[in-house]
């Protein structure tokens, strides 16, 4: 007997979103979510193009996480 595929956590979206991660998740347990907070706080120091350090920029009017060699970067 297992856990009625009703009741399992599901991540139904994961996107980007003003400069960090966004992760949508049902019926996740307490430390499920705690680690994608975790997550998506992180996400808003890491740059989006190569990971490296970055911080949160505004380019044409669209919020990004850019390290100091992409800051002028605008990803496809």
């Amino acid at each position: 007997m297992g856990i009625p595929e009703s009741k399992l956590p599901m991540i139904s979206q994961v996107k980007e979103k003003f400069g960090g991660l966004r992760v949508y998740m049902k019926n996740g347990s307490p430390e499920l979510y705690a680690l994608i907070e975790k997550a998506q706080h992180a996400s808003t120091s890491i740059c989006e193009c190569c990971g490296d350090d970055g911080k949160m920029v505004v380019v044409d009017g669209c919020v990004m996480t850019r390290c100091n060699n992409h800051i002028g970067h605008v990803a496809n």
